[in-house]
């Protein structure tokens, strides 16, 4: 009898997660970029399933769902960079960032000027200085997850490698709401700290610590039957907005509030995409 796997990430990261670290049992995450508690959220699962970790989210109200709905877990309402200093977050339709390069590349679904969108400023700072404040000395870190919409390296060069080595790090590698791919603007820095591509699926790139042999033949080996193991769950896409029950029934249950507020703000989005697009032809 197949397991049940209820994944709430939006490109199978927590599935691909859950097997490469098949061994582990109440491990610890990071996730920088954490957004919601539960829709698309690449750490839910592992929280369901006893793990803890911490999650850094600069906007405020991201924040507070995961205070609400986190409570085993540190959360900060922070960014992560190379130092620390207050910046501005700009807020689009489609997502957040604080990276000028993605704000004004028209490929990016989070494009505008930065006198017409919403912002917030918000603190940032260096991840050691993260890490060293809220991880025990002997903890290891078994994944640190990356999002943050084009500023992925300033987010690298805050980490002292040397002091705080996740095992994985997975790292959204294209331009923000396309297949574009932009690892060549940050790789550099995990390869220089011997890290290795392990697999790569979707937007998405998973490298592994080469420095650790035991962690990295335990995951190597895992990773190489990930069809075999991903065959042995039965997938079910979980709801968004806290809700654990099958995708379907977002669309199928009017009484879910959350779920039927999520879909509206999802479909006047795409609306409003589509008539930009609309405009352009």
């Amino acid at each position: 009898m197949k397991r049940k796997f209820l994944m709430y990430s939006q490109d199978y990261e927590d599935l691909i997660l859950s097997i490469m670290l098949l061994d582990v049992e109440n491990g610890f995450y990071v996730d920088v970029g954490a957004n919601s508690p539960c829709e698309f959220s690449v750490t839910k699962a592992f929280y369901d399933a006893g793990w803890r970790g911490i999650n850094i989210e600069p906007l405020k109200d991201r924040f507070s769902e995961l205070c609400q709905y986190r409570k085993r877990d540190i959360n900060l309402n922070v960014g992560a960079g190379g130092e620390e200093s207050e910046m501005e977050f700009y807020i689009a339709d489609m997502g957040t960032t604080c990276d000028p390069e993605t704000l004004s590349d028209p490929r990016s679904w989070i494009h505008g000027s930065k006198d017409t969108l919403k912002k917030e400023s918000v603190l940032v700072r260096r991840l050691t200085d993260i890490l060293s404040e809220n991880v025990k000395a002997d903890e290891p870190i078994h994944f640190c997850k990356i999002d943050v919409e084009g500023f992925e390296r300033s987010v690298l060069e805050g980490l002292d490698f040397n002091r705080f080595r996740p095992r994985i790090f997975v790292m959204e590698a294209t331009i923000p709401g396309t297949s574009i791919p932009c690892h060549d603007r940050w790789e550099d820095i995990l390869l220089g700290n011997g890290y290795t591509l392990s697999y790569k699926h979707g937007i998405n790139r998973y490298y592994v610590d080469t420095r650790n042999d035991e962690a990295r033949s335990k995951t190597e080996n895992n990773i190489a039957g990930i069809a075999a193991h991903a065959a042995e769950y039965d997938i079910v896409r979980a709801a968004f907005r806290h809700e654990e029950e099958p995708f379907t029934r977002i669309i199928q249950n009017k009484e879910d509030g959350c779920a039927v507020k999520f879909m509206r703000r999802v479909f006047r989005k795409l609306s409003r995409e589509c008539a930009k697009i609309a405009d352009r032809l």
